[in-house]
């Protein structure tokens, strides 16, 4: 029986941004087999597309042999054509510059992160290898579900820890917070609910590495320090109605906009698909 290669769309403009990506790509496949896809979008304000193109191409083949490497010349809305190229890939990656090129300044990439059907990687353009932990932000729903699920597979294949995040900031409307038992039980229900995540990990990961890290303030704020040096921190991106799909939440667009390190974007499950059905929302 033939496996399936791992196919994966990297998008391109020639910046640091990109040539990032396609470092991270190489160190992320190793010596594993994969086919990639190489885009790059043209129009009057990138003319030198074709050339980034290849330049891409040829950079990829020196970092890795393991792959197949085809190029596309896209036009149209940078981030559309982009997420629409990565209709059939397992993953998208790209890299994020501020004042980098079309497709690497911070808005392309999260809108990116936003449309497409398949998990995005956003690369800050400054990124080398690494020997950190992966992380994982939680915020107890099934797209967060599912960013757990995802980064606990890679921590385990890579050898790396895992760190569960989560961050919280108490809403006041009025002066009362409304938090049934007084805001001060408010850190210790949710560490109780991702350490029961923990224990979920630890028990289909066994020998796997798992800890859990609960703060108090802003989320993207929190996550994005703890973070820092991270190999890779994995976020969920919650479904959304057809007219707000174009948008992340604010979490995740601040996270990719400035990414602390390599940034991967999930996608929610399809409805019915319960990733954690142990954790109800009123043991929040």
């Amino acid at each position: 029986m033939s496996v399936r290669l791992e196919s994966i769309v990297v998008a391109t403009d020639g910046g640091p941004g990109s040539r990032a990506a396609l470092r991270w790509v190489a160190d992320h496949l190793g010596a594993r087999a994969a086919s990639v896809h190489l885009v790059a979008v043209s129009d009057e304000s990138e003319p030198d597309a074709p050339a980034a193109l290849s330049a891409a191409g040829t950079v990829l083949r020196t970092l890795t042999d393991s792959v197949t490497v085809e190029s596309e010349l896209l036009s149209g809305d940078p981030a559309e054509a982009i997420a629409d190229a990565a209709a059939d890939a397992s993953l998208l990656v790209v890299g994020t510059k501020t004042g980098g090129g079309m497709l690497t300044s911070p808005r392309v990439p999260a809108r990116v992160a936003a449309l497409a059907p398949c998990p995005v990687v956003v690369v800050p353009h400054d990124w080398s290898p690494g020997t950190g932990a992966i992380v994982a932000a939680s915020s107890f729903d099934a797209a967060a579900d599912a960013a757990v699920a995802r980064a606990a597979t890679l921590a385990s294949r890579q050898g790396r820890p895992l760190v569960l995040v989560h961050a919280w900031e108490l809403p006041v409307a009025g002066g009362i917070p409304p938090a049934p038992g007084g805001p001060e039980s408010i850190p210790q229900r949710q560490a109780e609910a991702l350490e029961r995540i923990a224990d979920e990990v630890r028990a289909a990961h066994p020998g796997l590495e798992v800890s859990a890290v609960v703060r108090e303030g802003g989320p993207a704020e929190q996550i994005s320090e703890l973070a820092r040096g991270a190999s890779l921190l994995v976020v969920g991106r919650r479904r959304r109605p057809a007219a707000a799909r174009v948008l992340l939440g604010s979490m995740s667009h601040d996270l990719v906009s400035r990414p602390p390190c390599p940034v991967m974007v999930i996608p929610a499950p399809e409805p019915g698909i319960d990733v954690a059905p142990d954790i109800e929302h009123e043991d929040l």
